[in-house]
């Protein structure tokens, strides 16, 4: 019999594009388009478990992707155009097709988060294939995402779960810091660093009132996502008081007993089920900070949730925030997305962690 492990290895690989893209999620329509956030974790997953061909592969697409939309991407940098001068959409989008070609229609268009994660999961595919020559190569485009960054980070844009729009994001900032983290080393670039440290000051400022991140400027809340200040982004330190204050109010509200974990308080898509890609990240978290009773139970709560053939869906429908939203998301798109190959990915990382915990 297939282990989930290798069944998670065989999924990634089995829908990679031709051009190195991942779908979000082969089955479920809305989901069969590519994003960089996506794609940047099931990259590293496979660089973790000894398939860096097809990391290579996935981040020559992503770099190939930036310069055929360059000229957008230059038209967001301009300093004319900030300020809310133009509308989400005239920015470098978030989701593409296999090709590279942008999605038609607003899907909360202009992310962050997406482009910061590439820049730090190619630094982690580098690390570990020396042999790449993708800086090389692909020097202009990686420099280009970097300008687009700094030039942006302060303003308005969605979140990583594509939503809320006029807002800055904790989550997101964590994603460009770490980004401009690994260009600063990649790249050798002092802008880039004075960069990052410059976001670093203001979310450690932002965060001093409270002794905790929020979910954004101008909301208070908790959300999972949050997770990803501390690892891997490492805006802030796990054993700091700032991140140990986030992890409780994670704990006391979006941790189910069973060891599923939601994204926010007031989720109603799908319900607001549990996020199994967050339940892997909680343990990925508990791991690194000494606990590896939890990382183990929350790798076991994943197994749980497999269907017959052995898929990882993006969320289960046990503990929903609001069941009365459920059923109406599933007659508009069917059921949510089964598999998901962020949920394998982060299974992957979080097995591969455990081994070497």
């Amino acid at each position: 019999m297939t282990s989930l492990y290798q069944r998670s290895i065989e999924t990634l690989t089995r829908y990679q594009y031709p051009s190195g893209a991942f779908p979000a999620s082969p089955n479920f329509a809305p989901y069969q388009y590519s994003w960089f956030r996506d794609g940047a974790f099931i990259s590293y997953a496979l660089d973790s478990a000894g398939y860096p061909e097809k990391s290579e592969l996935f981040h020559r697409w992503c770099a190939n992707t930036v310069l055929r939309h360059s000229e957008k991407i230059l038209n967001g940098i301009n300093p004319r155009n900030q300020k809310g001068k133009q509308s989400g959409d005239g920015y470098f989008h978030c989701r593409f097709t296999e090709d590279g070609d942008e999605v038609p229609g607003h899907w909360g268009s202009h992310q962050l988060d997406g482009l910061g994660t590439w820049l730090w999961s190619l630094e982690q595919h580098l690390n570990s294939c020396r042999q790449s020559t993708l800086c090389a190569d692909y020097h202009q485009p990686i420099d280009l995402i970097a300008d687009y960054l700094l030039r942006l980070w302060n303003n308005p844009c969605s979140d990583c779960w594509e939503e809320n729009e006029s807002d800055i994001h904790f989550s997101t900032l964590a994603a460009v810091y770490a980004g401009l983290m690994a260009h600063s080393r990649v790249r050798k670039n002092n802008r880039s660093l004075e960069g990052a440290q410059n976001i670093r000051r203001f979310v450690h400022e932002k965060a001093r009132a409270t002794g905790y991140l929020a979910k954004s400027l101008n909301n208070p809340d908790v959300d999972a996502s949050l997770l990803w200040a501390g690892l891997p982004y490492e805006i802030v330190d796990l054993d700091s008081s700032v991140f140990k204050g986030t992890l409780e109010r994670i704990e006391q509200k979006l941790l189910s007993p069973g060891g599923g974990v939601h994204r926010y308080p007031s989720d109603s898509y799908y319900g607001g089920g549990e996020w199994l890609l967050l339940a892997a990240w909680y343990g990925w978290v508990k791991l690194r900070m000494g606990d590896m009773k939890v990382a183990r139970n929350q790798l076991g709560w994943l197994e749980k949730q497999t269907d017959q053939e052995g898929n990882l869906p993006e969320q289960v429908n046990k503990n929903l925030i609001d069941k009365n939203s459920y059923r109406p998301w599933v007659q508009k798109w069917g059921r949510s997305a089964n598999p998901l190959l962020w949920s394998h990915a982060m299974y992957i990382i979080l097995n591969n962690e455990i081994g070497t915990g």
